[in-house]
């Protein structure tokens, strides 16, 4: 199935959910392959939750460009912090095949 996001159809992948299965690892930081690192990132690897950066760009209506259509913020999933959960995985595999 395809997810909306942002207007963009979107199709989860595997590959964004293996990383729940590498429980060899307490903590995974990933960043997309876009984004440049100009200092260091050691921070992440004590945020003691699952964390995902936000959308700096606020929500508007296609209708009204000139008014905000929610002040909520939004997540983009490129940069996360992960704490490698093989339950977890599996879970999500199970949600993807059977459409929920």
């Amino acid at each position: 199935g395809k997810f909306s996001g942002g207007g963009r159809n979107l199709v989860p992948t595997m590959g964004q959910l293996a990383v729940w299965n590498l429980s060899s690892y307490d903590t995974l930081v990933m960043l997309d392959d876009d984004m440049l690192m100009v200092d260091s990132a050691d921070e992440l690897f004590s945020v003691p939750v699952f964390a995902m950066s936000h959308d700096p760009l606020p929500l508007w209506s296609p209708d009204d460009a000139t008014k905000m259509a929610s002040k909520q913020t939004r997540l983009n999933n490129a940069a996360r912090v992960v704490h490698p959960n093989k339950r977890f995985f599996q879970h999500l595999v199970r949600r993807i095949q059977s459409g929920d």
